[in-house]
């Protein structure tokens, strides 16, 4: 079982007016916003649980995502870093998850055919981390072992998982994809029209 944590919990600094409210604008046709179309691109893959995980203006976000059916949790301390997010995303993630990807809530055009040949990788590998790359370059999201659980769980600070890629490099696997979303989040208003208008 894959568990996706979806990290949804920043607070959008690099977004300057629209800093407040970066991850429930207006997505796709207007009808829903920027959160739920990363999670319906999730949902269009072969994942097998999303747990988002939520913190600035935390309910406005849960009230956004929650039609969708997603478990939603709360990190209190979001304000401490990515690695916290990581860290209730991995203990809130079903007993039995084999893996966890872990998905920027600002990055809706991961394409779900990426998620799913990393998937593919992971089991043909069952102890790796799987990172999508196009072009020589690495990008997100990125697919974890459980066998990593304790090492996500003792992250720290505001740099999230990165640093595990270059401690366990022997077991990196990546996965070449044409898929420019794994470059593609929403930090600042240019990048947010930019990236609708696509």
């Amino acid at each position: 079982m894959i568990t996706a944590v979806l990290l949804a919990a920043g607070r959008s600094s690099r977004m300057g007016a629209a800093r407040d409210s970066k991850l429930l604008l207006p997505w796709g046709d207007g009808k829903e916003s920027l959160v739920v179309g990363t999670v319906r691109k999730l949902q269009s893959s072969g994942i097998d649980h999303i747990v988002a995980v939520t913190g600035h203006r935390a309910d406005e976000v849960g009230a956004a995502i929650a039609s969708t059916g997603v478990e939603i949790v709360l990190n209190p301390e979001y304000v401490d870093g990515l690695s916290t997010s990581i860290a209730v995303g991995v203990r809130a993630a079903p007993d039995g998850s084999t893996g966890y990807l872990f998905a920027l809530a600002d990055m809706p055009n991961v394409a779900a055919d990426t998620i799913n040949r990393m998937c593919s990788a992971l089991a043909a590998r069952p102890t790796a981390i799987v990172a999508p790359v196009s072009n020589g370059r690495r990008g997100n999201p990125v697919l974890f072992s459980s066998d990593f659980r304790q090492q996500l769980l003792s992250l720290s600070g505001d740099r999230g998982a990165s640093g595990l890629l270059t401690r366990y490099a022997g077991s990196v696997v990546e996965v070449e994809v044409d898929d420019e979303g794994i470059f593609a989040d929403v930090d600042t208003a240019q990048d947010y029209r930019k990236l609708r208008n696509s």
